[in-house]
């Protein structure tokens, strides 16, 4: 359970410093082109029905955003610590099945030599 513990403690540091360390975009020219217009979500709807529902950085013909900080990141420069991330992630498999075991086996230890203990 420690190994699993620390795992995913040594997973989450590295997250926040890869990607705590990256600027978050701002609503400048570049980020804007990165960003769908009105008029893709209008197209890509006929292909892919309720898109319009579910894309958050969509830029208006008249330049308008949505009213956050900036675009959503994309982290599309780090791949390399995005799949060894996922294969971290993926390693855990199992671990709380292991746990819910480990505590179930726990809870049937008798100790039979202490006096006051509830039978």
């Amino acid at each position: 359970m420690q190994i699993a513990r620390a795992a995913g403690e040594v997973g989450r540091i590295c997250a926040e410093l890869v990607y705590g360390y990256d600027r978050h975009p701002a609503w400048d020219d570049e980020a804007r082109r990165q960003c769908y217009t009105v008029e893709d979500v209008e197209q890509l709807e006929d292909l892919i029905p309720g898109l319009g529902c579910c894309a958050v950085d969509v830029v208006g013909a008249d330049g308008s955003h949505p009213a956050k900080a900036g675009p959503c990141a994309r982290c599309q420069n780090l791949p390399d610590f995005a799949a060894l991330r996922v294969k971290l992630d993926g390693c855990l498999t199992g671990t709380r099945l292991a746990k819910d075991r480990a505590a179930e086996a726990l809870s049937k230890v008798m100790i039979p030599e202490a006096l006051d203990y509830p039978v």
